[in-house]
């Protein structure tokens, strides 16, 4: 079967940034969503930001699994608490070792997320690199033990930083046909 993909809603902060983009009222006609980000961060205190994600007003219950390349440099790491869906790779705003401009960049996937019978599962996968000389990768399994279908999602930046200006989220609906 072929699938089919359409843009839902697309999310481009303003000037002045924001402290979230949230998408509501996800229609429930399709089979899958994808979640497709470029932020860039206010925070100055690392090279990367941390985002978190959380569905329906929902702060709990989230495991996640990553593994993360940093220059080559493998490592594996786990939630040790259910506090997020995530922890993404965002491009900090003015640390001294990010490109000016620059964007992370992420790929988000929840399949079935009708359902209200199964758990919600899904992949990330975020890049974001500092002055062409480091990069990081994270690729996570995901896990909401929640059975309640997706009908919102909320992304946040970590450690109160904003989304800066040109900041961009576009959810996409997938059905196959």
């Amino acid at each position: 079967m072929a699938a089919t993909y359409k843009a839902i809603q697309t999310i481009t902060v303003g000037s002045g940034g924001q402290a979230s983009i949230s998408f509501t009222s996800i229609p429930q006609t399709y089979t899958d969503l994808n979640l497709k980000l470029s932020l860039k961060s206010t925070r100055t205190t690392d090279y990367i930001d941390d985002y978190n994600l959380s569905f329906n007003s929902n702060a709990a219950n989230y495991y996640w699994m990553s593994w993360t390349n940093y220059n080559g440099t493998m490592r594996g790491d786990r939630n040790i608490s259910p506090y997020s869906w995530i922890y993404g790779n965002a491009a900090t705003g003015s640390h001294a070792s990010q490109t000016p401009n620059t964007f992370g960049n992420a790929d988000l996937y929840f399949p079935n997320y009708t359902s209200a019978t199964n758990y919600k599962s899904g992949l990330v996968n975020s890049v974001t690199e500092q002055n062409g000389a480091q990069v990081w990768n994270n690729f996570q399994g995901n896990l909401w033990a929640n059975s309640a279908p997706i009908t919102s999602i909320a992304l946040v930046s970590g450690v109160g930083g904003n989304w800066v200006q040109y900041s961009t989220a576009t959810l996409y609906g997938i059905k196959n046909s």
